[in-house]
């Protein structure tokens, strides 16, 4: 009985964001930046690339950064054919000689991202469910006490995560997220000052002094969470589907990523911030003035 009562809180907690986000009309509209980084990932990145062409949202406010990795099959030359046959699609494809791992590519990918947008990691052989998580966003960077989200995924089958749920309070009062069960996961999205203050020594591994090569979530996303605090919130939608499969690096260096993780959580806490200076987009009726 408490399993189904959750499941219809859950449900109509979702419908009432849907008639939300219909009647929302936006004040100002971030301009987003998707960074993505892909490593063979021949199959899926064409359907990556197409979920975030879809986005009902102005092609003048976003951005696609696709960093390849070096990928030894196809992904490059499939992501190229879909930017020719799409010319509208603001993408950008960065194609690496070496392969450099998820932490160095996404670390500078964030960095490219300019002051007062909003940054999302969606990983190359992921996608995005619907077309409207760009305009949700949107909605919830309205609140501008709003500095981070982590959401909801599912697999492709329609599964649901197994590791989205809220920080519970405690967790947060006590700055407990590296004692905490890893329960903060895709879709992540931020403002990008908030990741100035995240320090080079954090996303490096002090065993080889190179950006890390596991557990590149938590390196990057639990110093954002310390730093934001209660500004980082879950939303509970789903917003993201994880393309777990049998080569993906969750299942194939399991005991690398678990060590990876271990290090990473008994590193140096940060502070959670007092205060955020971001920059913000005018409002659309100032727009034609300025």
């Amino acid at each position: 009985m408490k399993r189904w009562l959750k499941l219809a809180a859950r449900s109509l907690r979702r419908a009432a964001e849907e008639a939300r986000l219909r009647r929302f009309r936006p004040e100002r509209t971030y301009e987003i930046w998707v960074i993505s980084a892909a490593y063979n990932a021949e199959a899926d990145v064409e359907r990556h690339l197409e979920s975030i062409h879809g986005q009902a949202y102005d092609r003048g406010r976003y951005r696609h950064v696709l960093i390849d990795d070096a990928s030894p099959d196809g992904t490059l030359e499939r992501a190229a054919r879909f930017q020719r046959r799409n010319p509208d699609f603001p993408l950008e494809i960065v194609a690496n000689k070496e392969r450099r791992g998820g932490c160095e590519n996404y670390t500078l990918g964030f960095r490219r991202a300019p002051p007062g947008s909003i940054v999302l990691q969606v990983d190359g052989d992921d996608w995005l469910p619907e077309n409207h998580v760009f305009a949700y966003l949107n909605m919830v960077y309205a609140d501008l006490d709003v500095w981070m989200t982590y959401n909801s995924w599912v697999f492709p089958d329609g599964r649901p995560s197994v590791n989205s749920e809220p920080v519970p309070d405690r967790v947060i009062a006590a700055n407990g997220y590296r004692d905490h069960a890893w329960i903060t996961s895709h879709l992540h999205s931020f403002r990008r000052e908030l990741f100035d203050f995240v320090r080079e020594e954090s996303l490096l591994d002090p065993e080889t002094g190179s950006y890390w090569m596991s557990s590149v979530d938590q390196a990057q996303f639990l110093p954002m969470l310390e730093l934001a605090g209660r500004h980082a919130i879950h939303l509970d939608r789903v917003m993201y589907v994880y393309n777990l499969h049998q080569g993906s690096i969750i299942n194939t260096q399991r005991e690398r990523q678990a060590a990876a993780a271990r290090r990473i959580r008994a590193m140096p806490r940060y502070s959670p911030l007092a205060s955020l200076d971001f920059a913000v987009p005018p409002p659309a009726s100032l727009k034609g003035r300025l």
